[in-house]
């Protein structure tokens, strides 16, 4: 049952992706993304970088 969740999860996931992120999702092979944590893991990993460049009210 865990597993059919994951690939749900996954597959909603990526039918929301555009562009570059679309081409990173695309870019991964199956094997390394075989459950949700390991997607959500690889995609924080990958664009963590927009967190911590993202500007608030305070440093503007």
């Amino acid at each position: 049952m865990l597993q059919e969740d994951d690939t749900l999860v996954i597959h909603f996931f990526q039918q929301s992706l555009t562009g570059a992120v679309l081409r990173w999702y695309l870019g991964l092979r199956r094997k390394h993304v075989p459950t949700w944590r390991s997607l959500a893991k690889g995609f924080l990993n990958q664009y963590k970088y927009n967190m911590d460049m993202a500007s608030d009210r305070s440093q503007l």
